[in-house]
């Protein structure tokens, strides 16, 4: 199991406000209409301001794990850490067990197009695939339905999608190169899963067995290849 990342801010450095952090996750992560609340909970106080509440340490942890709460529960200690939150699934978040001054920012659907792989239409157009023709891959977990991944034709050389890439995630992992420097279909699939295809010779992929069936699959049924 990850432990939440709790970094501490640097002494010489000006202490952020809560509304400071709040509009600097916005501009990373757009608000979407179907997304859970940016601002997931708020301190409970009378005089709460968020241009004057100060915060000491920020946590970043997927869901509200025991870890989170060791870091915003209740203490002894007088004076503990102001503690800012930020949770990608914060459904089971325990409002009564973390401290009364604690922000906990959330986003689900913007964090999952913005920084995650999977069925995520922006990242793919970002890594070059055409809009048009895309195809959606679904199940996971029994779930028939659940989207976990798209595939679709590009027409961009691999030098400059692996360029993509690499200014998308810092890095390239297991990459396998073909016969042609042609790319005619690429894909995205959970978790971290990232694939092209080129037109001739062994595939070149980052990836897993099941997208490379499906890119196959798909490619006889558009005759992109």
């Amino acid at each position: 199991m990850l432990l939440p990342s709790a970094p501490v801010l640097p002494h010489d450095m000006p202490l952020p406000t809560h509304a400071a952090v709040t509009r600097f996750v916005a501009s990373l992560l757009p608000i979407k209409e179907n997304d859970v609340p940016i601002l997931y909970h708020v301190p409970r106080r009378r005089r709460y301001d968020a241009e004057l509440a100060l915060i000491d340490r920020i946590v970043l942890s997927i869901t509200p794990t025991p870890g989170v709460y060791s870091l915003t529960g209740h203490t002894e200690n007088r004076h503990p850490p102001r503690t800012l939150v930020f949770l990608h699934r914060p459904w089971l978040l325990d409002r009564r067990a973390i401290r009364g001054e604690t922000l906990v920012l959330a986003s689900h659907t913007s964090f999952d197009e913005q920084l995650t792989t999977g069925w995520n239409p922006p990242l793919a157009m970002r890594l070059g695939m055409a809009r048009e023709n895309c195809f959606c891959i679904k199940g996971y977990k029994g779930d028939a339905e659940r989207k976990i991944g798209i595939v679709g034709p590009t027409s961009t050389p691999r030098d400059t999608i692996l360029e993509r890439i690499q200014n998308e995630f810092g890095q390239t992992e297991l990459i396998h190169k073909g016969q042609s420097d042609e790319i005619r279909l690429t894909g995205c699939a959970c978790f971290s899963l990232l694939v092209s295809t080129s037109v001739q010779g062994p595939r070149w992929a980052i990836g897993c067995d099941r997208m490379m069936s499906t890119m196959s699959q798909y490619i006889e049924a558009c005759h992109c290849g």
